[in-house]
């Protein structure tokens, strides 16, 4: 199991083309028996097939307006996204 990001991980398994799987969370709970035939995400008891948490298009604004100017300008770019880099 490889971490990926924001506490989502990735179990790739080579030649297995389906597997049943068990998620256990080491404090007595855990799924029944989960059957998957391609890759996905499981959270919140359901599959995905994208991540869910992922987040969506930012609309991006930029600053100063778009226009021709004379002299050099400092631009800056930002999004609603709170975790966008």
């Amino acid at each position: 199991m490889t971490a990926e990001a924001n506490d989502w991980f990735v179990c790739e398994i080579a030649g297995v083309q389906a597997a049943s799987i068990i998620f256990n969370d080491g404090s007595g709970r855990q799924t029944g028996n989960l059957r998957r035939d391609h890759l996905g995400l499981f959270y919140n008891s359901n599959w995905y097939d994208q991540n869910p948490e992922q987040p969506k298009i930012p609309e991006i604004s930029v600053s100063p307006r778009a226009r021709t100017y004379n002299t050099p300008q400092t631009v800056a770019f930002t999004s609603e996204n709170g975790d966008d880099p």
